[in-house]
């Protein structure tokens, strides 16, 4: 009798010890249970969204980053500053994906201008691409940092002239006042 209790007591070790040892001897994957909308890619525990989207599992649109009304200054090469705003709305379609019209409203720069929002794990930006209007070519960075100040740089170069090659530069930096 003192053999079979032991023999049961040994067995049960075992058993406890080998299936302790399968249990905790497998990875668990960290992307169990995890959903990456619009064709994200899970990757230990995180979305990779594709472009137009981002959040933890990819279900908000880039261009809402940037949604709004933004107060701030323009200056233009060694002007001085001028009070500004700048109006981010939504654009429907821009090269086949989701986009944004800006429209910078001032004395210096009057223009709308639409481009497709980039957004990686460090910064916002609106890709406009360049504008050649006559002898003129202009172009546009804009980004988004810290969620609420926004910079439009505006580069427009004088092409006319081969040997005179004139560029003007304007900045605007502003604050997001409306939703």
């Amino acid at each position: 009798m003192k053999s079979w209790k032991l023999f049961l007591f040994i067995a049960a070790v075992v058993v406890t010890v080998l299936g302790s040892a399968v249990f905790f001897s497998c990875e668990r994957n960290p992307c169990n249970g995890l959903v990456c909308a619009h064709g994200g890619a899970c990757g230990n525990g995180l979305c990779t969204c594709p472009v137009g989207w981002y959040g933890p599992t990819c279900v908000i649109r880039t261009v809402q980053l940037f949604l709004g009304t933004y107060a701030g200054e323009t200056k233009c090469d060694e002007g001085a500053p001028i009070w500004d705003s700048v109006f981010v709305l939504p654009d429907t379609l821009f090269n086949g994906s989701m986009a944004v019209k800006v429209i910078v409203h001032s004395n210096s720069v009057k223009d709308t201008l639409s481009g497709s929002v980039i957004y990686n794990s460090t910064a916002a930006i609106i890709n406009v691409p360049e504008i050649v209007r006559g002898g003129f070519t202009e172009t546009y960075t804009i980004t988004l940092e810290y969620g609420n100040q926004l910079t439009v740089n505006m580069f427009t170069l004088d092409t006319t002239n081969p040997h005179l090659w004139v560029q003007d530069k304007c900045q605007f930096v502003g604050t997001r006042t409306l939703k």
